[in-house]
């Protein structure tokens, strides 16, 4: 896409970025729909509903075929994701280093599509294909990080690091509701859950179209782009920003101490987030109290019943169970804890403005604010989990929905500080946090293989929570000696110049050789 060459060229606004902010969102969201649309549907792969989905596939009688998957498939179809994500990241990551975000991430979106809609008929039919589009996905699902970091170094302005990131970065929270919401509502329609994984499959293939059509590498050649917004995406930024290549400096950037503690404090939250999410429900109802929502998804057609359909939410007619000691009945809407998960959405979008607008407080001072809000504070209420005792249902929800929250002001914090350190090579230190993520899906379950025993024991629970709470703030206190709004040094490293670099080195071994023999030949 050249601007000399489009007929589209008379059409830019000044506000394209925005656009490709909006669908690059999308993009996103549809990928991580896909690969949880499955977690929201097994519960309605019951009999019931595969004898009507397999008579709309086949004329045959299928009612033997069921889809009532064991404690063990279910994990192998979670870790086929998993070992997938792990896999694809850094591949992924290599390409949109060398060929840019376009067609990898396009790559990635059809890749998710085509696996999401072949998956009712493996899910029917064969364990081990359903297994196979599993890790598929998970490798499509490795490229969202990348892309993430590829639209902020090619198409945000400094200026808007954190709007950005805000956005691009709320995706899971969102895709959860959304298909939480979808898949519940389709399995109870004449389509049954096949129509789920359709309807998920035929978004992507549309926004994915959407991308290829309206995305391109370099704001300066792109013909939607105007003068004006091309100034203000440039604004600020250095000549090796710019003017970047396919190389990245990765063992620098590996050395890098402030990478580092970015890192750190990313892989903490993200685990102690995983650690939640996965563990909330049998918190939850064994040591809050409150009754998981009914599962029988034919009978129970309730609208708040669906908001905690397949996620394991709170019912919001749920009975306190009978305990030893006589508690009282507690009753906690359901819609709470599905809000709870996305709680911090108006929160990560307003101070992500707010961390971009606000000019009268230095740069590196509101980092610091935001990542102890989103790292320190979150550590603070983590450990407070442990602390209330388990008769105190509502304070404990009320602690861990405080938990979510603070973490949505992460883009401010060392997101930001990631971001604007690395510059161009931002995609690659995403890239990173995204593996991170991956390891807190193994780090979860370790962690609570270590200290419960008991699901039903509140204070083997305890030290769960106040381990993370500790590493939360430890995090965040080494974050406040590193902070910095000014480019690494790496940053300044181009192909150009490590060529420079190794020519000029052998110029200088070469100088020494002469003048260790001519010296020699004096002596001589």
């Amino acid at each position: 896409m050249t601007r000399a060459t489009s007929s589209l060229s008379m059409f830019h606004c000044n506000h394209f970025r925005y656009f490709l902010l909006v669908l690059g969102f999308f993009c996103l969201t549809s990928i991580n729909s896909n690969y949880m649309v499955i977690t929201f549907t097994f519960i309605c792969m019951g009999k019931e509903h595969l004898r009507e989905a397999s008579a709309s596939l086949s004329a045959s009688n299928t009612s033997s075929n069921t889809v009532d998957y064991t404690s063990a498939e279910k994990d192998a179809i979670i870790w086929s994701l998993s070992i997938g994500t792990l896999l694809g990241t850094f591949p992924l990551n290599f390409l949109y280093t060398k060929y840019g975000a376009r067609w990898p991430f396009f790559l990635a979106g059809i890749m998710s599509a085509l696996s999401t809609i072949l998956m009712p008929i493996a899910a029917l039919f064969d364990l081990k294909l359903l297994l196979v589009l599993r890790f598929v996905q998970g490798l499509a699902f490795g490229a969202n990080f990348g892309a993430i970091g590829i639209l902020c170094v090619r198409w945000a302005p400094l200026a808007e690091t954190s709007i950005f990131i805000s956005v691009l970065t709320s995706f899971t929270p969102v895709s959860s509701l959304v298909t939480n919401q979808i898949s519940a509502w389709l399995c109870n329609t004449s389509f049954g859950w096949p129509s789920a994984f359709y309807c998920h499959a035929a978004f992507g293939f549309l926004v994915f179209s959407l991308w290829v059509f309206c995305y391109g590498d370099d704001p300066q050649s792109h013909s939607m782009v105007g003068e004006k917004e091309l100034f203000e995406i440039q604004e600020g930024k250095t000549k090796e920003h710019i003017q970047r290549d396919s190389f990245v400096p990765y063992k620098e950037i590996i050395k890098n101490k402030v990478i580092l503690i970015v890192w750190l404090n990313a892989f903490v939250e993200m685990a102690t987030l995983t650690f939640l999410l996965q563990y909330a429900a049998i918190y939850f109802n064994s040591i809050l109290g409150f009754s998981i929502a009914t599962t029988d998804v034919r009978r129970d057609k309730r609208p708040e019943h669906w908001i905690g359909l397949c996620h394991n939410r709170i019912s919001s007619n749920s009975i306190v169970s009978q305990r030893k000691k006589k508690r009282k009945k507690n009753h906690l809407p359901g819609t709470l804890t599905a809000l709870a998960s996305a709680t911090h959405l108006p929160f990560k979008f307003v101070f992500g403005i707010i961390s971009d607008k606000l000019r009268i407080i230095p740069e590196r001072l509101k980092m610091c604010i935001f990542n102890t809000i989103a790292v320190g504070m979150a550590g603070v209420f983590c450990a407070l989990i442990g602390v209330f005792p388990s008769d105190w249902s509502k304070t404990g929800f009320v602690m861990y929905a405080m938990v979510l929250t603070c973490m949505g002001l992460n883009p401010g914090g060392f997101y930001k500080c990631g971001t604007l350190c690395a510059r161009q090579y931002s995609h690659f230190v995403l890239t990173v946090i995204q593996f991170m993520k991956c390891i807190g899906l193994f780090v979860a379950p370790i962690l609570r293989y270590i200290f419960v025993n008991d699901d039903k024991n509140y204070n083997e629970w305890q030290y769960t929570y106040w381990v993370q709470g500790a590493l939360l703030l430890i995090a965040n206190f080494m974050f406040f000696f590193i902070a910095t709004d000014q480019p690494a040094s790496f940053t300044h490293i181009t192909r150009e110049s490590r060529r420079a670099e190794k020519s000029d080195g052998k110029i200088s071994e070469c100088s020494k050789i002469i003048m260790s023999e001519n010296y020699s030949k004096r002596l001589g």
